[in-house]
Order: C-alpha cells, then sequence, then structure tokens
C-alpha cells in the first residue's frame, strides 16, 4: 500500500542490479588493489623514509576529495534510482493501459508525459556521471602532483649526495604502481556509490516488519464453525480521517450477510479487516469467539475463502491456478471442483483442456471463464467462510446463471458475507447491512428495509428505476 509497483520491481531488478555489480566485480577489484597498495606503500618505506612520507603527504587531500565527492555521489545516485523507479512504474503502467490510452487516442500526450520522466532520468543520470567524471582528473593531479614533490626532493638530495640516482627511479616507479590502485579504487569508489544509493532503497523494504503479525500466543483456527462477529470496530488508515466508526454485527454458522451502500462507503473494508489484511485500532473482531488478532494468520486465513469481483490467474495452466490454494489435490480434485463451479465444459473446449497456458493478464480467457475458475478454485479450497466481492457484475446473463449457481453450490452450509453492488443478487440473504459513512445505518432483509422506505429503499428505487418501480411500504404500525 505505501509504494506503488514500478517503485518496487525497480528495487528489486535494477537496484539490486547495481549491488550485484559491485559484489561480483567491485569488491575483488578492491581486494586485489588493496593488497597491491599495501605492498608497495611496505616496499618505498623500506626504501626511504622520507621520501615515502613525503609522496604520502597527498594522501590527507586525496581522503578530503573523496570524503566530499562521496556526499555529493550518494546524493546524486540516490535521485537517479528514484527517477529509475519512476520511470519504470511509469512505463509499467502504460504498457498495462495500453488499450485504455489508444481507445481514448491519448498516445501523444502519454508519449509526451513519458518523455518528461525519460528525461528527467536522463538529467540524474547525467548529474551522476558528471561528478564521476571530475572526481577521476582530480584524482590524476594529485598523482602528477606527487611525482613533482618526489622529483624536486629528491633531485635536491641526490645533488646533495644524500641518496642514489636509483632510489629516485625506483620512488617513480613505485610512485606510478601506488596511484595506479588508488585510481582503480577511485573507480570501485563510483560503483560503490551507486551500490549505496541503491542498497538504502532496497533495504529500506526488506528492514520492513510486516504490520500484520502473530501474536506471542497465537492458536491455531483448525475446524471453524463460521461464527463471526464484529463488535464496535472502529477503523482508519489515517489518524483522524476514520472509515469505520462502531460497526457491530453478527453472522451466526451457515448465514449470509450483504453488504449494500454506496461507492466509499468501506464495504470493502469490512472485508478486508475479517481477513486481515489491517488491524483494527478499537474493537473487536471475533471468529467462534476468538478474536482473529489471537488467530494464527495462516490458520485464519485458510478457513476464509475470497472470490473477488476482478478476478486474477496467474500464469500457468489451468489446473494450477485452481489448485492454487490446494497443491496437493488431485486432478481428480481438481476437475470436481470445476464441475461444481460449471467450469469443466469451456476448458474441456481449449486446446489443451486442463493443461492449458494461461497467458500473461489472462488475456485468453474472457472475464466470466476467469471468474468461473477462481469459483472452482475456492470451491477446491473448501473454506468455511465465504467473502464474495459480486462475482457477476460484470459478465453477461448466461456466465451470470453459471456463476450465480455456482455461488449456489459455494454458499450452501458455509457462512457468507456479500459485497453487493447489484441489488438484484443480494435478496435472498438472511441479513442485509446498509453502510454509508463507514457506520451501519440500516439492518434487516430486503422486504423489512423496504418498509422502512430508508437508505436500502432509495438506492433500490435508484438502481431499478428504468426498469420497475420499487413497490410502496408504509412503516409498520402506521
Amino acid at each position: 500500500d505505501r509504494h506503488g509497483t514500478g517503485s518496487l520491481i525497480s528495487r528489486m531488478l535494477s537496484d539490486v542490479g547495481v549491488i550485484n555489480e559491485l559484489l561480483s566485480q567491485g569488491i575483488i577489484m578492491m581486494l586485489s588493489d588493496l593488497v597491491l597498495l599495501l605492498s608497495i606503500t611496505v616496499v618505498m618505506l623500506l626504501l626511504n623514509v622520507r621520501l615515502a612520507l613525503l609522496t604520502f603527504a597527498v594522501l590527507p587531500v586525496m581522503a578530503t576529495v573523496t570524503l566530499i565527492f562521496g556526499q555529493r555521489a550518494r546524493i546524486a545516485y540516490r535521485r537517479t534510482r528514484q527517477w529509475v523507479s519512476e520511470l519504470t512504474g511509469r512505463l509499467a503502467e502504460d504498457i498495462q493501459a495500453m488499450r485504455v490510452i489508444q481507445a481514448f487516442t491519448e498516445e501523444e500526450r502519454t508519449n509526451r508525459e513519458f518523455d518528461e520522466i525519460n528525461r528527467s532520468t536522463r538529467d540524474a543520470n547525467l548529474g551522476a556521471v558528471r561528478l564521476s567524471a571530475t572526481f577521476t582528473p582530480v584524482m590524476e593531479v594529485l598523482s602528477i602532483l606527487t611525482t613533482a614533490i618526489i622529483l624536486w626532493f629528491g633531485g635536491r638530495a641526490v645533488a646533495q649526495g644524500a641518496l642514489t640516482l636509483g632510489i629516485i627511479v625506483a620512488f617513480l616507479s613505485y610512485t606510478s604502481r601506488l596511484f595506479q590502485p588508488i585510481l582503480d579504487l577511485s573507480m570501485i569508489f563510483n560503483t560503490w556509490q551507486a551500490a549505496m544509493a541503491g542498497g538504502e532503497r532496497l533495504f529500506e523494504i526488506l528492514d520492513q516488519v510486516p504490520d500484520i503479525q502473530n501474536a506471542p500466543d497465537a492458536v491455531e483456527l483448525t475446524e471453524a464453525r463460521g461464527h463471526v462477529e464484529f463488535d464496535h470496530v472502529n477503523f482508519w488508515y489515517e489518524e483522524g480521517q476514520p472509515i469505520l466508526r462502531d460497526v457491530s454485527f453478527e453472522i451466526k454458522p451457515g448465514q449470509t450477510f450483504a453488504l449494500v451502500g454506496p461507492t466509499g462507503a468501506g464495504k470493502t473494508t469490512i472485508a478486508s479487516l475479517l481477513m486481515r489484511f489491517y488491524d483494527i485500532q478499537e474493537g473487536s473482531i471475533c471468529i467462534d469467539g476468538i478474536d482473529i488478532r489471537q488467530i494464527k494468520v495462516e490458520s485464519l486465513r485458510q478457513q476464509l475463502g475470497v472470490v473477488p469481483q476482478e478476478p486474477f490467474l496467474f500464469q500457468g495452466s489451468i489446473a494450477y491456478n485452481i489448485s492454487f490454494g490446494r497443491t496437493d489435490a488431485t486432478r481428480e480434485e481438481i476437475i470436481a471442483a470445476a464441475k461444481a463451479a460449471n467450469a469443466h465444459d469451456f476448458i474441456m473446449r481449449l486446446p489443451d483442456g486442463y493443461d492449458t497456458e494461461i497467458l500473461e493478464g489472462s488475456t485468453n480467457l474472457s472475464l466470466g471463464q476467469r471468474q468461473l475458475i477462481c469459483l472452482a478454485r475456492v470451491i477446491l479450497a473448501s473454506p468455511r467462510i465465504l467473502v464474495l466481492d459480486e462475482a457477476t457484475s460484470s459478465v453477461d446473463l448466461r456466465t451470470e446463471a453459471l456463476i450465480q449457481d455456482a455461488l449456489d453450490t459455494l454458499m450452501h452450509g458455509r457462512t457468507s458475507l456479500v459485497i453487493a453492488h447489484r441489488l438484484a443478487t443480494v435478496q435472498r440473504a438472511d441479513s442485509l447491512l446498509v453502510i454509508h459513512n463507514g457506520r451501519i445505518v440500516e439492518r434487516g432483509t430486503h422486504q423489512e428495509l423496504l418498509r422502512k422506505n430508508g437508505v436500502y429503499a432509495e438506492l433500490y428505487r435508484t438502481q431499478f428505476l428504468s426498469e420497475e418501480p420499487a413497490p410502496a411500504y408504509e412503516e409498520e404500525g402506521e
């Protein structure tokens, strides 16, 4: 929720790549250069301590230059990694949304926006390269300065007879060898700074502790009966912006409750809290009388089955997708689940049947076919509690009938929480909860809520206005 897809992809690929470059090449070169540097230093000290110390006098200046460069390079490379992340995210979004872009003929504007991000990425990279290109010449100038020092002081010592010409020649030779590993190390330092910037972003992700953790005394929920209870639940994503306010309801085993209300009312949030994708700030959510925060997360979610409004299938065979929640399922069990979900017939019409490979984005299957496969997946997992996010809202009437029939099979004898977008699909629910601005403002059966002539009746009339008017009811007792 806190990081975009592009940012995560960039951190896992691009940032890891620069770290790999440092570890696979830079570290080996650095170790060999350090050994060479140490060896030459020892030899120079043995030849002549005074001339060696004069040679080393420039090293503090080099260290200062390196420190200043390092601070600026870290900032430059950090900016580069951020823009690469932005570019990766935009590229992934544009590829995914290509049909929408083409449908609205927005190719030119999208190209302009992408070019702006691309130019910013280029400028950030050029800034880092310019900094790197400045660093190496400065180090070479200091190397030349060291040679001049040796020639000046060494020449005078030779003239005075304090040193031999051979010592000076040897020092000049060793000086060139001394600064070669130093220059190599300066080049490695560029890679080091890029890797440090990438490492910061990578470890920012790796060091994050998941918000949802098992309590020390968490228990297993092995055979849930399906008794769900929300007790005075308050929840917010950000402090001061409540999403749910004092939500309370109880679903007994085998009952079906439907959540209805306008977009943004908090229906999906209630389902997410039951799955414990987030922890509530106040109140409690219990399954079979146990607070879900006291249940191991894996055990909790194994008892819950989710049928999303937008079905998602993985790249792989149809059989793999159906058995995703139960990897030990046999082919016979997979086929039985597909038959229960009314998916078997269309699967057998595919070229490879259950071994048909699903392409990226499930482009070789229709929306209805994907939904049927998702239903088969949940049927095979056989959870005790179902969370259904209006699985029939975006399909044709024939497929809707198949899905509804499969849902009836799936929901039989199970506790079900249905997020309703089309009110016609929830009229048989045991109870409807009308959510508005994060509160339950009405509850009851379909007929009871119509009699109240409140929020639900208004939603019903609005949705069916073009078909037939809702029956008029008077308040009971009037």
